[in-house]
């Protein structure tokens, strides 16, 4: 497709949301199933356009569902006739059977929604169906879109759903987007900061939202810098519309919200707090929200048995619902570390809960271990090539980076009582501790014979955006520098309480991590073109460690600098 062609199938194919104040749209969550408007749908309108989709995929699915009544019936009768007939016979059947649906489900979805003038209102219901399984926190949840929106007194803007697309082409498996998803995501990208710049001096929530959606953008994209930028420019959007004081009964904004524009109100505020401290400490500057003190965020509702959602998840692959799950677990092990770390403040007792951290480590490598092998985390998911051919491989790669940021949150966190180890038990939680980082460092030792390999290709390197090429996030090596850092401090305060025969291997220790440490320095170095903040993070975590070895040497001087270790963030 040629430039020139996309930029005016682009600006056709978006959804342009032109309601009126005192339109009531469909909602999801009312029992009848008729779609009332007060006023007349605009035929050109974005709800209406929702809405006249989402009753043709109703009509296709009333088509198949006769088809698939007869491949069921005629699956029954051949497991009935087959006691008379051969194993053999019933086995063929049961494989036509399968190869069948899976056909079904295929043909339905190549057919159904495969108009390039459709496409971006699929991408709205994707968006949703990725944010129910996969996003947290979440920016913009189902009931806000379809009823909570609805109550402010701007229409449902363009850039906002502009900002949607972009999100969700980033994934999307829909066979327009083949080997295209991140041209179409620039695009939508692009589209949405146009159609926002007018809006910038009159700000309104959904500005607040769609900076943050396309945040997510950034942060998938591993362009920190303009993270940065998204979030510092919503963080002043929401303190001009006095998001910080919606706590307070007294104020302005509280009293002039009902209670679902506060509920959305204090989640955005707290999202943004959330971000601007992981963005800060990676890229090396303080919090701009200096007076939170509590980074917790509100817990998402579900919207999984919505009609929307279920409509647009049986479209899907199957490797996709296998995702949905594999992400509904990690949740549930994500939160039980949780509550390993919140346990430390209660007071730490070495026995108990280094028992309870190696187990909560193991529980997240299980999780791992136990995933369909279409959602484990593979080196082919590396490949800049391979990615471009599957949108599912990027979120294989990033759903893995979060399970080891999280094993390393829980090692630091247990590490910052060292001083109640004993010696002997903590040399021994210093080798696992080493081992894991070990295994960290060598998906980045992929990543690199990746890019090596694809530097041969010339032809194939031109075409790819340096951002494109590193599948890794910056904050992973971020924490796993800080990690080695802090095993430092530890090893260097053990040497005056452990034994002499102990010494030696303190010292291995030591020469092992400054060695890690060193190549993880080069690995920074290497991508600098890669990820914006490379060098960045790399003279940070380089001043911390030259802090380190000017420090005297008596264990009291050797305080842990964890970065809010406490802090039970989402990795």
């Amino acid at each position: 497709m040629s430039q020139s062609s996309e930029k005016s199938s682009g600006s056709k194919g978006v959804v342009k949301a032109n309601l009126e104040p005192t339109f009531e749209f469909y909602c999801p969550f009312e029992k009848k199933s008729k779609r009332v408007a007060s006023v007349k749908e605009k035929p050109h309108s974005a709800i209406a356009k929702v809405n006249i989709k989402l009753d043709s995929v109703e009509k296709t699915l009333e088509t198949y569902i006769p088809f698939v009544k007869q491949l069921i019936d005629k699956h029954n009768g051949s497991s009935c006739d087959s006691e008379a007939g051969t194993t053999e016979s019933t086995e063929e059947e049961g494989g036509e059977l399968i190869d069948t649906k899976k056909a079904l489900r295929t043909h339905s979805f190549n057919n159904r929604i495969l108009a390039y003038q459709d496409y971006p209102k699929h991408m709205i219901s994707f968006f949703f169906t990725m944010e129910e399984y996969c996003g947290y926190p979440r920016v913009l949840e189902l009931d806000e879109f379809f009823s909570s929106l609805n109550n402010f007194t701007e229409p449902l803007p363009n850039y906002l759903l502009s900002a949607m697309i972009s999100d969700s082409c980033l994934t999307s498996p829909h066979p327009t987007l083949y080997c295209q998803n991140n041209k179409y995501s620039d695009h939508y990208y692009q589209l949405s900061l146009n159609q926002m710049e007018p809006h910038l001096a009159n700000p309104s929530i959904h500005v607040v939202q769609a900076l943050l959606i396309l945040f997510g953008v950034d942060e998938s994209r591993g362009r920190l810098l303009k993270c940065v930028d998204r979030i510092t420019t919503a963080l002043k959007i929401a303190q001009v519309l006095r998001f910080d004081e919606i706590e307070d009964p007294n104020s302005f904004v509280y009293q002039n919200s009902s209670p679902e524009q506060r509920r959305t109100i204090s989640k955005l505020w707290k999202y943004i707090a959330f971000v601007d401290y992981h963005v800060g400490r990676i890229s090396n500057r303080p919090s701009l929200i200096a007076n939170l003190d509590s980074y917790e965020l509100v817990p998402p509702n579900s919207f999984s048995n919505q009609q929307l959602i279920r409509q647009c998840e049986a479209t899907l692959p199957f490797e996709y619902t296998d995702f949905f799950h594999a992400c509904t677990r990690f949740v549930q092990v994500t939160i039980d570390s949780f509550k390993y770390t919140a346990s430390l403040k209660s007071g730490f007792l070495p026995d108990q809960h280094v028992k309870q951290c190696l187990q909560t480590v193991e529980n997240f490598i299980n999780w791992h271990k136990t995933l369909p092998e279409s959602v484990q985390y593979h080196p082919i998911c590396l490949n800049p090539i391979e990615r471009m051919k599957n949108p599912l491989y990027k979120p294989r790669v990033d759903l893995f980076e979060r399970m080891n940021r999280a094993i390393i949150h829980v090692y630091r966190c247990t590490l910052r009582y060292y001083d109640y180890f004993q010696p002997l038990q903590l040399v021994q939680f210093l080798d696992k501790c080493i081992t894991f980082s070990n295994e960290v460092m060598e998906v980045l030792y992929q990543q690199f014979q990746s890019l090596l390999e694809l530097s041969l290709d010339s032809s194939s390197e031109k075409n790819l955006p340096n951002d494109l090429k590193n599948a890794l996030h910056v904050e992973t090596y971020h924490d796993l520098g800080a990690f080695y850092l802090d095993l430092l401090k530890c090893i260097r305060s053990l040497r005056f309480k452990v034994s002499i025969k102990l010494i030696p291997q303190l010292s291995m220790f030591e020469s092992i991590i400054r060695t890690k440490f060193d190549t993880l320095m080069g690995y920074f170095d290497y991508f600098k073109n890669n990820w914006d903040t490379s060098l960045i993070v790399m003279e940070n975590l380089k001043g911390r460690l030259a802090k380190i070895d000017i420090l005297p040497c008596p264990p009291a001087l050797f305080q842990m600098d964890f970065i809010d270790c406490e802090t039970q963030s989402t990795p």
